[in-house]
């Protein structure tokens, strides 16, 4: 028995091109970034063409809660549906600046208020979670009391803040060792609250993270000029301003978490 496919709509297909193209052109993201956001919206818009939604102003609260909630009965993880979510709440804040002709309230964002399933998350095998906890929970000093004791007290601090910072971006994003040494500047983006991470064979996928770890995020990009090499692009650097190994921050977190 054949099945028809209910197609997209001319205006949300040609308004998520009109984002695509302002997120590369203006906002210069990377390819695969912004390959990553209209993924996410080209989900979206075949969901509102099934449910015969064919305009922006059509999309309600109600649609984007049953959009998520139908991501996660198809076993989509929670940090995804988030990701999501954020690409939705983007594309909407761009509506209303560029398109606001095609909404009837001002400032309408329909991703709003609407969050993923709380979802579980992967951590790497370091430490355990109850240790990980325990050890961003520590003060800051206290944590690098007895392991730089031959450092002077700025970089000491400096420490401080970059290993927080690590930290805090390994559990949020559920990062592999790796992963988390190879993020560059460019990565973070910090008005949506994403990072861009790159895997295993190269392949980049867009992860949410919450506001302590981009708090924490700032705090160390605050200080990182002053040991980072000019030329250096990556988000965390060692105390010679180079790229900081994988290995250098597995030793960082063995040595903090001797501590607990």
């Amino acid at each position: 028995m054949a099945t028809t496919q209910t197609r997209i709509s001319d205006e949300i297909d040609q308004a998520i091109a009109a984002f695509i193209a302002h997120l590369l052109s203006v906002r210069r993201l990377s390819k695969h970034t912004a390959a990553a956001y209209r993924a996410d919206l080209h989900k979206l818009a075949t969901y509102c063409a099934a449910h015969h939604c064919h305009s922006i102003v059509a999309i309600d609260t109600a649609l984007v809660r049953q959009f998520a909630a139908t991501l996660n009965r198809k076993g989509m993880s929670a940090a995804s549906i988030q990701r999501s979510l954020s690409s939705i709440r983007s594309f909407f804040a761009y509506a209303n600046q560029h398109l606001s002709e095609q909404l009837s309230t001002v400032n309408y964002n329909p991703a709003d208020g609407v969050r993923a399933p709380a979802g579980t998350k992967k951590l790497p095998v370091t430490l355990d979670v109850d240790q990980l906890k325990g050890l961003l929970d520590q003060p800051q000093n206290s944590r690098h009391q007895g392991t730089d004791r031959q450092k002077p007290s700025a970089n000491k601090n400096l420490l401080a803040l970059r290993d927080q910072a690590m930290m805090e971006t390994f559990y949020a994003a559920g990062l592999r060792l790796a992963e988390l040494a190879n993020l560059d500047l460019l990565d973070i983006d910090q008005t949506e609250g994403l990072v861009t991470v790159t895997g295993k064979g190269n392949k980049q996928r867009l992860v949410p993270i919450g506001s302590i770890a981009l708090q924490a995020i700032k705090a160390w990009l605050a200080v990182r000029a002053s040991v980072a090499k000019p030329e250096q692009t990556a988000l965390f650097v060692s105390t010679r301003g180079q790229r900081i190994s994988h290995r250098a921050i597995q030793q960082r977190l063995k040595l903090a978490g001797q501590q607990l």
